[in-house]
């Protein structure tokens, strides 16, 4: 993609590239996004392959929060009138995710590199450690929640692979997230959430549910998701 815009403005170009073996391979090579050259009024970011169930918006709206709206904030234009009206553009952009959201994004363009340099082996054990950390992170009672399903899902679905997932436990099946567990800090909610993606086989007639409020874990609970676990896997 190139834009070219007039001198109140910027000049972005960037580039997506992947290659088939790669996405065969479902690895991910470097993301370049977090130095983006800059030549006067031009902000370049390169990226160089990217995982397929990476949504190109999201990587856009993290370039957008991150480093282009930043950008212009940080320029000294001669003109006052240019000063307002990009510090205008850059408070009314900035609306649009809180903090955490790009906390989220930010976390995920790290798993993705972290994936790239571990190879797909070395990457299922890095995985296990990864959503361990995570959970080790949590508030008390989150905590022991996530502690609770990570064994429930284990023992349900063993080839479920555990992974971070834009910072949250995850577990995967052939790459694609089937199933998570998002704790209530994650995103400032009143309780945590477990959810499933539409890779999970849990269709039930036109309409059925694919996350869980969580205040506690009883074993009725245990053995409600254990059950969906395995449903959303067979």
């Amino acid at each position: 993609m190139s834009t070219a815009v007039n001198r109140n403005e910027f000049h972005l170009h960037f580039g997506f590239v992947a290659p088939e073996h790669v996405l065969d391979a479902n690895t991910v090579g470097d993301v370049g996004l977090v130095r983006p050259r800059r030549a006067g009024d031009v902000v370049e970011v390169h990226i160089s392959t990217i995982e397929r169930d990476v949504e190109p918006v999201e990587l856009f709206s993290w370039l957008w929060q991150d480093v282009i709206i930043p950008a212009m904030a940080e320029r000294k234009p001669a003109e006052k009138g240019m000063h307002r009206s990009a510090t205008r553009t850059s408070r009314k952009a900035s609306k649009g995710f809180t903090d955490e959201e790009r906390a989220a994004m930010k976390e995920h363009v790290q798993e993705l590199k972290a994936a790239a340099r571990r190879g797909p082996r070395v990457h299922e054990a890095g995985g296990e450690r990864d959503v361990l950390a995570k959970i080790a992170e949590m508030p008390e009672r989150d905590r022991a929640m996530a502690e609770r399903l990570h064994a429930v899902i284990r023992a349900a679905a063993p080839a479920l692979s555990p992974k971070t997932w834009y910072g949250m436990p995850a577990y995967a099946k052939d790459g694609n997230v089937v199933c998570f567990f998002q704790s209530g800090q994650k995103f400032k909610t009143r309780y945590a959430t477990f959810g499933f993606s539409d890779k999970a086989n849990l269709d039930e007639g036109a309409m059925w549910p694919t996350a869980f409020a969580l205040k506690a874990l009883t074993s009725a609970e245990e053995a409600r998701i254990g059950a969906l676990v395995k449903k959303a896997v067979s």
